[in-house]
């Protein structure tokens, strides 16, 4: 397959406030649709760029938006082309100076939120797919609500460390802060025990810094087998739904079945 394809420069990734998070091994699938923004199908030299002004479809589904202005200057929705038409056997490459993220990413300089799927499972969960399993959160990741290209509501790790759940049209009016971490933490992660206790623990130490028990749940959790059934959310798991309302899933060692609690009715929010 011939392509078409646009380099960002070295510089221009290390200006991404996320950069140092995507490039953990378990944010591998994340890096990988950066990387597919940058690539369409076709053989594009600059001259026939010049002339493809709209929007291109690339390799991962997403757009991205082609203009020039009267002195036939050529940008990628906001990027620059600084170099241009490197011949390679597969395409071509042109060199930009800032990197085209997907929709489910900010540029923006506040930049915070890396949106994954709206599900989230517990730490012991294996990882059979990494493009919908995931059970740890960095700073910076969030699970989204549906629709993807909205990302109304979020659940995660702000770049400073706090756990929370936002609503992003609101604004800080409609957050809430499970964890702050007041004693700025760096190199931690967010995960689910199988006993649905939140866990932040500091990656390099291994020490649990915070922890959240469930406080409203009547039985407590175990490995029941019924939830292995699921080849990709091992319970307990968080579902985030497009409505905002954050549940826990889970099947009581009981085996009474499926159990979906509100997150807040489960941890109560005051606890912090």
């Amino acid at each position: 397959m011939r392509t078409h394809e646009k380099a960002p420069t070295n510089d221009a990734f290390d200006a991404l406030p996320m950069i140092d998070s995507i490039l953990l091994p378990d944010n591998i699938d994340q890096l990988k649709k950066i990387v597919l923004q940058h690539v369409v199908c076709g053989w594009n030299t600059r001259t026939s760029l010049s002339r493809t002004v709209g929007d291109l479809m690339t390799i991962n589904g997403n757009y991205i938006t082609v203009t020039t202005d009267d002195s036939n200057t050529v940008m990628v929705n906001d990027s620059n082309i600084i170099n241009t038409e490197i011949i390679a056997s597969n395409g071509v490459i042109h060199i930009i100076d800032s990197v085209l993220l997907p929709s489910s990413f900010s540029s923006s300089p506040g930049y915070e939120e890396g949106c994954l799927p709206d599900r989230f499972d517990n730490e012991q969960m294996e990882l059979v797919d990494p493009s919908v399993n995931f059970n740890k959160l960095y700073p910076g990741q969030f699970i989204c609500s549906k629709p993807y290209d909205v990302n109304q509501y979020r659940f995660g790790v702000t770049r400073l460390g706090n756990v929370v759940w936002k609503n992003t049209i609101a604004g800080e009016s409609e957050t809430e802060i499970l964890f702050e971490n007041t004693a700025s933490h760096t190199n931690i992660y967010f995960s689910l025990r199988i006993d649905a206790t939140m866990v932040i623990t500091d990656e390099t130490t291994g020490l649990i810094l915070w922890e959240s028990a469930p406080v409203n749940l009547k039985h407590p959790m175990s490995h029941y087998p019924q939830c292995l059934k699921d080849p990709y959310h091992d319970c307990p798991y968080f579902h985030l739904h497009s409505d905002g309302v954050m549940v826990l899933n889970y099947i009581p060692n009981d085996g009474a079945g499926w159990q979906a609690k509100n997150l807040f009715q489960v941890y109560d929010k005051a606890r912090k």
